[in-house]
């Protein structure tokens, strides 16, 4: 496809560029202009695309495609920009089709630098395909370059859905040979010479049975713009969502973390604003999670800041759910108030309201359970469980291999009698009973000691199955 006016990837690196051969129009009219390409910082400027293709006399399906073309760094010489393509439909007598989750993201998205000659560097291939001297060039001024004749015909100025410009008329004609193989090609641009962009661009394409019709035009300039829409350059869909996922982790696991956020993002655009349940809703938050590491590694730190605010929402959230239920997950409190306070305590522009949900949150604790968790047989702690229960509710942390236990005291007085226990599968259970104030007050290490046959059936009977104690009340209280 087109991108940016004329440009396409060529099989072009690390050939010399040939110099063109210019013509010099005989009248020698006194209006000279300079072509070439000009960006402006936060101007992007939005293209529709329409492809019309023939083969074996065969009419396929007409595509039509808009894209976004936003400049990060403006040189004199060069542009990098990123071209970003928003909507992608196939039309025929069936009609229209959404392209977005068939076509590849490399093909949706494409950052380059664009010389202002017309080169353009993709950073694995370069290629021009459309040539301005650096000369001052009059109408009638012709040119050659890599096979393609150009000719001026003349200045006039043209409408499009973006207002109304000065242009000059240059028509091509010759064949261009690239990994597909040597085409005729012929057209008509109309080149922005006051602004250094192509306006519209109409090209064909022939070699034997194939023919192709290519029309570009600008159809609006918005000002301010950096981020553009992704949800077509993201949509993918020969995966699923826990495909993506995995290709992310995967990415992320050997550090290609460029690769990692594309597949992230996208499985993120499948839930994000969905009814999520509570399995979908587990998910959305690894993705998150995985991004957020993502961009840490990448130094994006603005999109990380906005990952772990939504983070810190949504464990704020699941942790406001469980308060009205019997158990309490306290990995779910204790990642609420680290993604808010990682917010709270930096540049983002939300801040302010991190810090205030953070100050709400934690305004029911009185503090935190600690103390290290050992095993008298083994050092793997994978699988114990701490609960903290104050005779209404259960708080409960699931050690996933670290030494120690963390359990926050909330909504609870200080005085107040609260029962702290640890078990595991093939372990006599360990309880302690306190003041909630004493309990906090120092770090409690807890061993437990392997169950035998016989003990093994008195506390199963007793105390300990599957939900944990769940007759603490009556041992305790």
């Amino acid at each position: 496809m087109l991108t940016a006016g004329c440009i396409s990837p060529g099989n072009n690196a690390g050939k010399p560029t040939p110099l063109p051969s210019v013509t010099p129009s005989l009248e020698q009219p006194l209006q000279e202009y300079r072509l070439g390409y000009k960006f402006e910082k936060g101007v992007a400027l939005f293209h529709r695309v329409r492809v019309e293709t023939t083969i074996d006399e065969n009419q396929q399906p007409t595509q039509i495609m808009e894209t976004v073309t936003i400049p990060s760094e403006i040189n004199a010489d060069y542009s990098h920009i990123k071209v970003v393509m928003l909507k992608a439909i196939a039309l025929d007598k069936n009609g229209t089709r959404d392209l977005c989750g068939e076509i590849a993201y490399s093909s949706k998205v494409s950052d380059m630098n664009i010389y202002i000659d017309g080169k353009v560097d993709y950073g694995w291939t370069s290629t021009t395909n459309f040539y301005m001297p650096q000369r001052a060039i009059r109408v009638g001024d012709g040119w050659s370059f890599e096979g393609i004749r150009y000719s001026v015909l003349k200045a006039s100025k043209i409408e499009t859905l973006a207002g109304s410009f000065d242009v000059l008329e240059i028509e091509f004609s010759g064949k261009r040979t690239n990994n597909l193989g040597t085409r005729s090609v012929s057209g008509t641009l109309y080149f922005d010479y006051k602004n250094g962009r192509i306006v519209k661009y109409v090209q064909e394409e022939s070699a034997f049975a194939y023919k192709r019709r290519i029309e570009q035009e600008l159809i609006d300039i918005k000002r301010e713009y950096s981020e553009p829409d992704m949800r077509c350059a993201l949509m993918m869909s020969q995966l699923s969502t826990m495909q993506k996922y995995e290709n992310a982790r995967r990415y992320n696991a050997v550090e290609d973390f460029e690769k990692s956020i594309i597949f992230a993002l996208s499985a993120k655009q499948d839930l994000h604003g969905a009814d999520l349940n509570a399995e979908t809703r587990a998910l959305y938050i690894k993705i998150l999670e995985l991004l957020a590491d993502n961009y840490h590694w990448t130094n994006q730190r603005m999109k990380l800041l906005d990952t772990r605010f939504e983070l810190g929402n949504l464990y704020s959230a699941i942790h406001s759910e469980e308060i009205s239920s019997d158990i309490i997950n306290a990995r779910n409190y204790f990642a609420a108030a680290y993604n808010l306070e990682f917010v709270s305590n930096s540049e983002s522009a939300n801040a302010s309201e991190a810090k205030t949900k953070l100050a709400q949150l934690k305004s029911s604790e009185l503090g935190i359970a600690r103390g290290k968790a050992i095993l008298k047989d083994s050092g793997d702690n994978t699988g114990l469980v701490s609960e903290l229960y104050d005779g209404k509710k259960r708080i409960r942390f699931e050690l996933l291999g670290e030494s120690y236990y963390n359990l926050p005291l909330l909504n609870i007085n200080a005085s107040q009698q609260v029962a702290l226990y640890l078990y595991k599968d093939g372990y006599y259970p360990k309880f302690i009973v306190m003041n909630a104030s004493e309990l906090i007050s120092k770090n409690r290490d807890i061993i437990l000691e392997p169950l035998s046959d016989t003990n093994k059936v008195i506390v199963a009977g007793t105390c300990y199955d599957e939900n944990g104690f769940v007759q603490a009340a009556k041992l305790f209280f």
